[in-house]
C-alpha cells in the first residue's frame, strides 16, 4: 500500500472484514462513523446550539451552530458532510468543526441534508445557505461574508451549487472541497489503482449514484466537471487524498477552474485515503495543518 502509515494499513485491513457499505442501513452507516470519531476536542467555544432550518418543501433540516466567542461578528462557514458517501450526519466531524471555528474565527453551521435522489440534496443545501444569509444576525455573523465547504458527497454538492448560484449569491466568498466526486462515472487512473481496498470503493460509489439519479450521461448537476460557466465562480480550496479513487477527477476539476480564471488553492495530502479528515486518529497532524491552510487561504482573499 505504498507509504500509508501502519495505523492506516491496519485500519484498512480491519475494514475489509466488515459488510460492504451498500449493505448497511442508514442507522448502521451513522454508527460506523460515530465509532471512528476519535478523541473529543476540549477547545473552548462560547456557543453551540442545535437548530432546525426549513427547506422549501417544509421539511426541517437538522443543523448545529458553533462559534468561538460572542465578542465580535464574524464570517459564516457552512459545512455539508458526506465522507464515503454514507451519511450527512455531522456528529462524527464536530471535533474538526470546533477546530475550524476557533482557528479561522468563524461561525460554523453544520447542516444535515437529505441523502435522497436529486435534486433534493441540492435544494436542501441551497435552502440552508439562503437561510444562513438571511438570519446571520441571529448568530453573530456577517451576512455578506460566507464560505461554503463540504467533504465527500457534500463537496460534490457544493461544487454543483456554486455553478448554479454563482451569479445570484455573491455573498459566498469562497468554497472548500474535500475529496469531491466531480464526475462519478468517469473511469480514471486513480479509480483503477485505488477503487478497491482503500476504504472508498468504486463499486459502492457507482451504486450510490445509481440510487441518487437516473442520469448516466455527463451533466453539471451530477458531475460538476462538465459545467460550462465559471465566469463568476468564487475562489476555491480543493483538498485531495493521495490514495483516493476520486483524486484524478478532482485534479481535472482544478485545471478546469484555473483555465477559467478561478483562483484555486489545491492540495494533495500524501499517504492518506478518502475520508481521513473525518475518521479520527488516522492523520491528525495533517488534519490540523489543513485547518490552518484553510485559514491562510481565506485570509488571502
Amino acid at each position: 500500500m505504498g507509504n500509508l502509515s501502519t495505523k492506516t494499513k491496519e485500519f484498512i485491513e480491519k475494514e475489509r472484514r466488515r459488510e460492504p457499505f451498500q449493505s448497511l442501513t442508514k442507522e448502521e452507516k451513522e454508527i460506523w462513523f460515530l465509532q471512528h470519531t476519535g478523541t473529543t476536542n476540549d477547545a473552548h467555544i462560547d456557543y453551540k446550539e442545535d437548530i432546525q432550518i426549513p427547506a422549501r418543501d417544509g421539511y426541517m433540516l437538522n443543523a448545529t451552530i458553533i462559534y468561538p466567542n460572542a465578542e465580535t461578528k464574524r464570517p459564516t462557514l457552512l459545512w455539508f458532510t458526506g465522507s464515503l458517501f454514507l451519511t450527512s450526519n455531522y456528529e462524527h466531524i464536530e471535533n474538526k468543526l470546533r477546530e475550524i471555528a476557533i482557528t479561522c474565527n468563524m461561525t460554523v453551521i453544520a447542516v444535515s441534508y437529505r441523502m435522497e435522489p436529486f435534486p433534493t440534496p441540492l435544494n436542501d443545501c441551497i435552502d440552508a445557505i439562503e437561510w444562513a444569509h438571511t438570519n446571520a444576525e441571529l448568530f453573530h455573523s456577517l451576512p455578506d461574508e460566507m464560505v461554503v465547504c463540504g467533504d465527500g458527497f457534500g463537496a460534490s454538492l457544493v461544487a454543483s451549487i456554486e455553478q448554479q448560484i454563482q451569479h445570484t449569491h455573491d455573498f459566498i466568498k469562497a468554497i472548500c472541497l474535500f475529496y469531491p466526486a466531480v464526475d462519478p462515472f468517469l473511469l480514471t487512473d486513480s479509480k483503477r489503482a485505488y477503487g478497491e481496498g482503500f476504504l472508498l470503493e468504486t463499486e459502492w460509489l457507482q451504486a450510490f449514484y445509481t440510487q441518487m439519479t437516473e442520469h448516466r450521461e455527463p451533466n453539471a448537476t451530477i458531475a460538476p466537471l462538465h459545467g460550462l460557466d465559471f465566469s463568476n465562480h468564487c475562489p476555491t480550496f480543493i483538498m485531495k487524498a493521495e490514495f483516493d479513487p476520486l483524486r484524478d477527477e478532482a485534479i481535472l476539476y482544478e485545471h478546469k477552474l484555473e483555465n477559467a480564471g478561478v483562483k484555486v488553492l489545491r492540495k494533495t495530502e500524501e499517504n492518506t485515503i478518502h475520508g481521513f479528515f473525518a475518521v479520527g486518529g488516522l492523520n491528525e497532524k495533517q488534519t490540523t495543518q489543513i485547518i490552518h491552510d484553510i485559514d491562510h487561504f481565506l485570509k488571502s482573499l
